[in-house]
């Protein structure tokens, strides 16, 4: 009889760092080609939190904080966009029916179909280990070494996909940093006396779901925003990008400019805003929060519906662009291209609106001091001194822990990194390229950590194509011995 440890050993070897969307996205990908190979792989999932597909965003259990996007964007199968849906059938019929879908229960559905895939995975004779702990480093040679709580293994391909990590203003001092608390410290937001005086740092899509959780533990405080630009969300309205479209199909996408399709993107919005008087692309405050509300229908945002089917174009383009082409991008319409996509649902907005309206929220902008002294937090901002008994830090999130697993290959060169810290990676296969420009064989990346490289790195959608182009390159070369 042939002996065990020998056909495991004979098996080639997947790590996948990282247990989110972006690892089950991958999963479910390959369990649909897997089939294909004559020897099955091994596949070891490396995640340090208990549950595996939710991620950072969907482990909360707040019912108040619902998905910033419709349904049917949000499936992980790649021939099934109905996915998530039909699952809500099943499972949550009456939320199915609205825009009200709680992130949790998303998560539900991610960890559902983890689990489902892995099981799958087993059946078909791959070897499918979780490991609940944190990777520390990634030595990069012929096959990928990864150490973890005193443990070292070899694999022959390795997935990056260690999602965000929740980030602080550099401006503010470590010191208080270690003091503030994060919209995901749900246990110790719950815990916050009723009437605190809290001060919240951001005012975007996060800040505006730290109020309407807060609300939720029956707090009935003050909420005050600290930001930098003074500017609130926007709310999802409805119109049809027909004229958009149009553009978009006329374009040759490998020779087109990306400013110019970013011009002639925000020139149609603007033109059928004009015809339907739907929206304004001005800086947004209370009032004009209020106004988008009473504006917006409450059919499905098909104005998101454009701003997805966009994404792929803008990426495609990115990946043709120059370093300096890049910054030019970044300088002149980052903040415009996150204005229009980071919107939020009009039922976040009524919420949001009406905590507004009590008299308990209100904003401090420009630039700002936080010190901490006698268990008290001071912010000065705009010659004003505010106290806060809690700060919670709302503005937003960063890819980094890569950076650290790769340190050791970054500096030799092994791994190359792009201006925004993202891997830079082939567009095509999502492989991590070496400093001189080369495929790294068997090693990609997916989701935050390649910001920079992939312009929108954190579409579901995309997400979706981009699994299934690593699927499809991991498949290939098993198939054909490759590694």
């Amino acid at each position: 009889m042939e002996d065990s440890s020998l056909r495991r050993n004979e098996r080639k070897r997947i790590a996948i760092i990282g247990g989110g969307v972006s690892s089950l996205m991958v999963l479910e990908s390959l369990s649909k080609r897997i089939c294909k190979l004559t020897s099955q792989p091994e596949i070891t999932i490396f995640e340090k939190n208990t549950l595996l597909g939710r991620g950072l965003a969907y482990r909360t259990n707040v019912k108040s904080l619902i998905l910033n996007t419709t349904i049917d964007t949000m499936s992980v199968c790649e021939n099934d966009k109905l996915d998530f849906y039909l699952w809500l059938q099943r499972s949550y019929k009456k939320e199915s029916e609205s825009n009200e879908i709680p992130r949790g229960v998303y998560g539900e559905y991610l960890e559902e179909k983890m689990s489902i895939c892995l099981q799958k995975l087993s059946s078909m004779g791959c070897i499918v280990r979780k490991i609940r702990d944190e990777v520390k480093s990634v030595f990069v040679g012929n096959k990928y070494t990864l150490s973890f709580s005193g443990y070292s293994e070899e694999f022959d391909i390795c997935i990056v996909a260690t999602g965000a990590q929740v980030s602080t203003p550099d401006s503010i001092e470590d010191s208080v940093k270690d003091r503030l608390l994060n919209i995901f410290d749900e246990e110790k937001l719950s815990s916050i006396e009723k009437f605190s005086r809290i001060g919240i740092l951001g005012s975007g899509q996060s800040a505006i779901d730290a109020c309407i959780m807060l609300e939720s533990y029956g707090l009935r405080g003050s909420y005050t925003l600290i930001s930098r630009s003074g500017v609130l969300p926007r709310v999802k309205s409805t119109f049809i990008g027909e004229n958009l479209m149009g553009v978009l199909t006329r374009l040759n996408i490998k020779n087109a400019s990306l400013i110019a399709l970013c011009n002639e993107m925000l020139d149609s919005i603007k033109w059928k805003a004009r015809q339907t008087g739907i929206i304004e692309l001005t800086p947004a405050s209370f009032r004009s929060m209020e106004v988008d509300l009473k504006r917006a229908s409450r059919k499905q945002p098909s104005w998101q519906k454009i701003m997805i089917e966009i994404t792929p174009f803008i990426n495609e383009l990115w990946s043709f662009r120059t370093d300096c082409e890049k910054r030019d991008f970044n300088n002149t319409w980052q903040k415009s291209m996150y204005y229009l996509r980071s919107a939020i649902m009009p039922e976040s907005a009524n919420r949001f609106l009406k905590i507004y309206k009590s008299g308990r929220v209100g904003m401090i902008w420009g630039n700002y001091k936080i010190t901490f002294k006698d268990n008290i937090f001071q912010v000065s901002a705009n010659n004003s001194l505010l106290n806060f008994d809690y700060v919670i830090n709302t503005t937003g999130v960063k890819a980094y822990a890569h950076l650290k697993l790769f340190d050791e290959a970054i500096k030799s060169g092994a791994v190359a990194i792009n201006e925004q810290s993202g891997f830079r990676v082939e567009f095509e296969s999502m492989s991590i390229l070496n400093s001189s420009g080369n495929k790294n064989n068997g090693l990609y990346s997916l989701g935050y950590p390649t910001q920079g490289s992939v312009l929108i790195s954190n579409s579901v959608e995309l997400l979706r194509q981009k699994a299934v182009k690593i699927a499809n390159k991991i498949t290939e070369n098993l198939e054909q011995g490759q590694l």
